[in-house]
């Protein structure tokens, strides 16, 4: 199922359509509804059921030569955050603010089907963010905006002996709907990489800053034959606990985030409850009230977040939580992202490592690979 705004309604809407609040330390970006067709963040039926059948026919096998420490947390220094270069729901606000507001030591990476597409991108956030602008170009799949679930996730590898120097590699796993950008997102990152041949959405994988992981026991995961094993033969998690699912789609992403040094944000009480009883820093979020639409899906990189916001009293509320724990929070209105395609900002972003990105000699900006030259 795909949503679509098109050209002319979307340029219609950044012309006309913006109203900008202010919200604490940034604006709140929003616009009027826009018609839409639903494009679920768990695919369709079929997407399910296809996932469900491989997953449970094929075992949790332990990688070969993968000397993976813990997964890389969100918390820590970003290098890179990639987003889809597609426009459903608010993805063109959220590019935007995004451009607008990063900081300054990490770099956007939006990855798209074309360079036809890329040069539009490039005159609309190119002006905010010069150099710190990068495309990869991926193969076409069914539903490509989910980065947290379809991009591989970076991990932590054991440095070589004689190296003092840390170490990064990707973990890819095979995505419901149809979109497989691994290969493109390794070469253009230049880092090992290593194949789970199962399914699985990064969006349900939350790491501490000593390898302790936590999901939840729904969808894909409840699928494996060992999820444990599964999560830490490839990512390297120290401990996982795998937890039942609070509201939304079932991912964690969408209950708690972690800060570092031991603190970590919930809208949850049980989940808060649990935290503390493992010593953590609990802060809590005020919560919607609503199925889907969570503060806690938000996007972090090197102290500044990008939270969702629903036009409601609430949205205040959830900005200064982030702000007492003294992070700069920047409001995006993505209530349709929210209620129709059950999924938010930390869904349709992913977070890199400080790292190397593979320049293309002949078009800056792009990664080479073979097929450069017939997009």
């Amino acid at each position: 199922m795909r949503s679509f705004i098109g050209a002319s309604t979307l340029a219609f809407a950044v012309s006309f359509g913006f109203g900008i609040a202010t919200v604490g330390h940034a604006a709140v970006q929003s616009r009027s509804d826009q018609p839409i067709i639903i494009k679920q963040h768990l695919g369709n039926a079929l997407h399910r059921q296809k996932a469900t059948f491989w997953n449970e026919q094929h075992a949790v096998t332990a990688p070969a030569a993968w000397s993976v420490q813990r997964p890389f947390a969100e918390f820590e220094k970003t290098g890179f955050v990639a987003i889809s270069g597609e426009n459903d729901f608010e993805l063109g606000d959220l590019r935007l603010a995004i451009a607008k507001n990063l900081p300054k030591d990490a770099t956007l990476i939006v990855y798209v089907y074309s360079k036809a597409q890329a040069t539009n991108l490039q005159q609309e956030y190119g002006q905010y963010l010069g150099s710190r602008l990068k495309f990869v170009l991926v193969p076409k799949g069914d539903d490509p905006i989910w980065a947290r679930d379809s991009l591989p996730v970076p991990v932590y590898l054991q440095p070589a002996t004689d190296s003092a120097s840390t170490a990064f590699g990707l973990v890819a796993s095979i995505y419901p709907q149809n979109f497989d950008p691994n290969a493109a997102v390794a070469r253009a990152l230049a880092l090992p990489s290593v194949s789970t041949h199962l399914y699985f959405r990064g969006g349900n994988l939350l790491v501490d800053e000593n390898g302790h992981c936590f999901a939840e026991d729904v969808n894909e995961v409840a699928d494996l034959d060992d999820p444990v094993g599964f999560l830490q033969q490839y990512f390297g998690c120290a401990t996982v606990d795998l937890l039942d699912q609070e509201g939304g789609i079932g991912d964690i992403d969408e209950r708690i985030k972690f800060l570092g040094n031991n603190v970590v944000l919930t809208d949850d009480d049980s989940y808060g409850a649990m935290l503390e009883d493992k010593g953590y820093d609990v802060r809590r979020v005020t919560t919607t009230g609503r199925e889907y639409e969570t503060y806690m899906n938000a996007l972090l990189v090197n102290g500044t977040v990008f939270v969702p916001q629903m036009g409601l009293d609430s949205d205040a509320r959830a900005l200064q939580a982030y702000r007492d724990a003294g992070l700069k929070a920047v409001g995006v209105y993505t209530k349709q992202l929210a209620d129709y395609g059950e999924g938010n900002i930390h869904c349709v972003t992913i977070n890199y490592p400080a790292g190397t990105f593979t320049e293309s000699l002949t078009n800056p900006g792009f990664m080479e690979f073979a097929t450069l030259a017939a997009h």
